[in-house]
């Protein structure tokens, strides 16, 4: 049963999708002048999602630099994720083109699984064979449209260029090394919405949903202003997902 529902929701999502306006690479069509230069700190919780009790918390930082590296403007983006259990610690960079958000390398650091990193090519991804101590130094993938980075997700949805309530989209994801392949992920504008911010603040706010299968999917609040993703709510099975920003200093 289970696997008949996961094909017809397959099958819905290509025709869905298809039906959707296509945000990538290629496409350009992300809202990148609203990226800013700064640091950002997310409180982050995995619950249960039956009776909510919390069963992981975790911090969050990570800043986004404007840079040259080879006459090439660049973004880069470093995360520093603090777990009450140390070997869990996260350490991640990822590099993009500037003006597409086009990921150029992506590097991560645990002490509990190593090193991960990647070189983005033309067409394929690949294990960075020149990192030492890669434990994907002999990964490879490959895929027809440059997939976003799902270590940048916060950073790429909070650009999304959202017009109206009912808008469908659709996104290009990939995380590096997983074994779900590149692909597109529905997206729908749900509403508009009062986000409760600092001291009591009301911030107006897009309240989206991504859609990764059948039971998991995520809503996000963007602020209509200044284009800051608020909040993200994973729902999974079992399982509610949530990070929060907490600390905003942009440069």
């Amino acid at each position: 049963m289970k696997t008949k529902l996961a094909l017809l929701f397959l099958l819905f999502s290509i025709e869905s999708v298809a039906q959707r306006d296509s945000v990538s690479v290629e496409r350009g069509n992300l809202l990148i002048k609203f990226l800013k230069p700064g640091k950002s700190t997310y409180l982050v919780t995995s619950a249960n999602a039956k009776t909510g009790a919390v069963t992981q918390i975790s911090m969050w930082n990570r800043e986004t630099r404007f840079e040259k590296k080879e006459g090439r403007d660049v973004v880069l983006v470093k995360q520093m994720r603090y777990y009450a259990d140390t070997v869990n610690n996260k350490f991640v960079y990822t590099l993009s083109d500037r003006g597409s958000l086009r990921t150029i390398y992506d590097y991560t650091r645990r002490l509990r699984s190593g090193i991960e990193a990647f070189n983005y090519l033309p067409g394929r991804i690949v294990g960075a064979d020149t990192v030492e101590h890669n434990t994907k130094a002999g990964f490879a993938t490959e895929f027809r449209d440059f997939p976003f980075c799902f270590e940048m997700d916060l950073e790429t949805l909070a650009l999304l260029p959202i017009k109206k309530v009912g808008q469908k989209l659709a996104i290009n994801f990939y995380h590096p090394g997983g074994e779900t392949p590149p692909q597109y992920y529905p997206v729908e504008v749900l509403s508009e919405e009062d986000f409760l911010g600092p001291n009591g603040v009301k911030i107006k706010c897009w309240k989206i949903k991504l859609q990764y299968d059948s039971e998991s999917f995520d809503y996000s609040w963007i602020s209509k202003e200044g284009h800051e993703l608020l909040k993200l709510e994973g729902h999974y099975p079992g399982i509610i997902f949530t990070k929060l920003k907490t600390i905003t200093h942009f440069q």
